[in-house]
């Protein structure tokens, strides 16, 4: 295969190959998950693949059709409501690794999470939508640094134990929400080989052509355990 023609089936099956009629929620959905660390651009990355407006998409992001939320690496990601339990059982036990030693430095241990958790799960209760800082001001905790590494790692912990999510948007400001009252939560639950197999197969169908470590660095998961999988999946 030529590199025009990668270029050209890497266009198309990101949908970038000319606009579409699907809708915001459809375009992440394709995708699995999308970066969004820059909410601007974020926004305008779902637009250029459908032909749908700004308010359009952050209605959709405002109505938890879209979920923004810290997933498969420790940074913001796009996730369609379908997606989001069963992408949190296959990629927050990994990332979890990086807020755990976040937090452990400013005396957050495990039991410390659990215990902030329960109390950010009252704070949000009756679909309370607050924003980082009315949080963090609600449990007493002070910034630590210019950086305040401590409230987010707190809310990365809560987001990755599936706690909360993104709520509306308080003007230009980021609220937290629990994610239970944003999103049904499935009766069903995927294993988590049916799990890392259905993230393989929305990465290449939404990406590919692609290669080995191309869906390495995209899902967190080491080359060894990307490689295992595609085995067994050429196996099946």
């Amino acid at each position: 295969m030529t590199h025009q023609e990668i270029s050209h089936h890497r266009l198309v099956s990101q949908k970038l190959y000319k606009t579409s009629q699907t809708s915001p929620q459809e375009i992440v959905k394709h995708l699995g998950a999308m970066q969004a660390q820059d909410y601007a651009m974020a926004k305008w990355a779902i637009g250029s693949r459908c032909d749908a407006s700004e308010k359009k998409i952050e209605e959709t992001i405002n109505s938890a059709q879209i979920i923004r939320t810290h997933i498969l690496r420790p940074t913001w990601h796009f996730v369609s409501a379908d997606d989001i339990y069963w992408m949190l059982d296959v990629s927050a036990p990994q990332v979890k690794r990086f807020t755990a030693s976040a937090a452990k430095k400013y005396g957050f241990d495990a039991k410390k999470l659990d215990q902030t958790n329960t109390k950010i799960e009252k704070l949000l209760a009756g679909n309370n939508h607050l924003t980082r800082d009315e949080i963090m001001q609600e449990l007493n905790i002070k910034k630590t640094s210019s950086d305040d590494f401590l409230s987010a790692a707190i809310m990365m912990n809560a987001e990755l134990d599936g706690l909360v999510c993104n709520g509306r948007m308080k003007g230009k400001q980021i609220t937290y929400a629990l994610l239970e009252e944003r999103v049904l939560k499935p009766k069903t639950k995927l294993t988590k080989e049916e799990g890392l197999a259905k993230l393989a197969q929305k990465y290449f169908e939404s990406h590919g052509p692609a290669t080995l470590l191309d869906f390495s660095w995209w899902s967190g998961f080491s080359p060894t355990v990307c490689k295992q999988l595609l085995m067994q999946l050429n196996c099946n």
